[in-house]
């Protein structure tokens, strides 16, 4: 991870933790039997010899593999370590990570899961970070891997093959800014902080009125979007 100004790198994690209060949940004790919830109201799924990153569930496989693939379980992890100083949720979050970094269902940008997916990718490293920022050194991944994973998910991110022209786009271009303040190569930093602000202007452009209204005309698709661009926004200042 890149060396940055100890305020720096407390301003990225605040803006990494969002709007969501850091708390301890019933969903991280559950993780610990090997039980998951991967996002809130979604049903508990049990992995009793690892994780499948195959899974498809019975009624709604696509937003259960997205989310199985963000690692927002790791999120919450971290956060009970946080608020209960327990090794045994930061330990359990490390392997996770590792579970999906050592897969080979996860190695190639065209798996058949949605491991490499818009939303999932940007979702995960930027869990990853928080993971990374808030453990203990001896929980920590190890550098070079840590660096090697996400120099893998900015090449990810930035490739028009993979890009959508929607809201889904500008998730991206969210998640690769952020990312690309934690390079340590400055060179590789700067293309893709040049790539995702060329990329988000070109979206602002495309999807708001002269207004700043969506020019899909739903109050939902507005929000989402609007709150992407502040965000977005923000980011540019670090």
């Amino acid at each position: 991870m890149k060396t940055m100004d100890k305020n720096l790198l407390i301003e990225l994690n605040n803006y990494n933790v969002g709007k969501i209060k850091v708390s301890h949940t019933k969903n991280s004790d559950l993780a610990l039997q090997n039980k998951y919830i991967f996002f809130p109201g979604f049903d508990i799924v049990e992995f009793p010899e690892g994780i499948n990153w195959n899974y498809k569930h019975n009624h709604a496989a696509g937003t259960y593999q997205i989310y199985l693939h963000c690692l927002t379980i790791v999120r919450n992890l971290v956060n009970s370590y946080l608020m209960t100083k327990m090794d045994v949720y930061i330990k359990k979050a490390r392997e996770i990570i590792i579970q999906w970094m050592t897969s080979s269902s996860n190695e190639t940008y065209y798996s058949k899961n949605s491991s490499w997916r818009d939303h999932s990718s940007a979702r995960r490293m930027k869990t990853i970070i928080y993971f990374q920022q808030n453990s203990p050194e001896d929980y920590k991944i190890d550098e070079n891997l840590f660096e090697e994973l996400l120099v893998k998910h900015c090449d990810f991110l930035s490739r028009k093959e993979f890009y959508a022209e929607n809201n889904h786009g500008m998730m991206s271009d969210e998640g690769l800014l952020f990312l690309s303040c934690y390079l340590t190569n400055e060179s590789l930093s700067n293309l893709y902080r040049q790539t995702s602000v060329l990329r988000m202007e070109r979206m602002i452009l495309k999807l708001f009125s002269s207004k700043g209204y969506n020019l899909e005309n739903s109050p939902e698709y507005h929000r989402v979007t609007q709150n992407i661009a502040s965000d977005f926004i923000k980011l540019t200042k670090y």
